[in-house]
């Protein structure tokens, strides 16, 4: 899955009149999703693993830093990944079961 938008819509008058503009860059989410196994009929126990990014191409400040003349510094985009993973351990009845989760 993936998604590209505006970095700052700004205010859209209840969605409509959005205000797109290059001046914020652009934001971007992209997701990997694996499901696997079915809890009603499968002999494998039910998963869903997902990969994730993101990005924005804006310049931001640096929180924590400063440079010798004590401007905020500014780095150029922003960005993470994130890993989560659930998985059936132990079913129960029905679609019931003990399936903890990983963020």
């Amino acid at each position: 899955m993936t998604e590209i938008s505006d970095g700052d819509p700004g205010p859209t008058d209840g969605g409509l009149r959005p205000s797109l503009t290059t001046e914020e860059g652009f934001v971007s989410f992209n997701e990997l999703v694996y499901h696997y196994g079915y809890v009603m009929d499968s002999k494998i126990m039910p998963g869903t693993y997902k990969l994730g990014w993101w990005y924005h191409s804006d310049e931001f400040d640096d929180v924590r830093g400063t440079d010798e003349n004590g401007d905020v510094i500014e780095h150029d985009g922003n960005y993470g990944v994130y890993f989560i993973a659930d998985q059936m351990l132990f079913p129960g009845e029905g679609s019931t079961g003990l399936a903890p989760s990983f963020r």
